[in-house]
């Protein structure tokens, strides 16, 4: 007998694998962007950055009042930006920028973010210069924008 049912369970598990679903649901349907999942979304156009040396660049408008400044020239060809080397340091600092004619970092830079405490030099987590700050370009915004504060 329990042999007898073993096999009933088998066979039925076996006829319920088999079957396809009627009412199956598409790959566009449980897709975020309205597309088949197999689809190949069409590429953007690559937006132009700016090629000019520092200086003669015009500067683009904030996005919104306290985002960061964008970066009004190339930054190709430049090193990596370290902890120990960083070269837009060498223009932005406070004793250069006026000098360069560059836009200074702010005070905001030289404090330490865990205890308010404002430094001599710049604080270590601002070191990364392009983790907030993006090089201008022409690229038109892939979706609308209504933020405001």
């Amino acid at each position: 007998m329990k042999k007898i049912i073993i096999f009933a369970a088998i066979l039925l598990f076996a006829a319920g694998c088999g079957r396809e679903n009627a009412n199956p649901i598409s790959d566009r349907d449980i897709s975020y962007r309205a597309a088949s999942l197999t689809s190949t979304p069409p590429v953007e156009p690559k937006a132009a950055y700016s090629s000019k040396p520092p200086g003669a660049a015009p500067i683009l408008p904030r996005a919104y009042n306290g985002a960061p400044p964008q970066i009004p020239h190339s930054i190709a060809g430049m090193p990596e930006i370290t902890p120990g080397n960083n070269v837009c340091f060498n223009c932005h600092n406070r004793k250069s920028a006026k000098l360069f004619g560059a836009t200074p970092i702010p005070e905001s830079h030289y404090t330490d973010n865990r205890t308010g405490e404002k430094l001599p030099v710049l604080y270590k987590g601002r070191f990364n210069c392009v983790m907030c700050h993006v090089v201008q370009s022409d690229a038109k915004p892939l979706v609308g924008n209504s933020f405001s504060r």
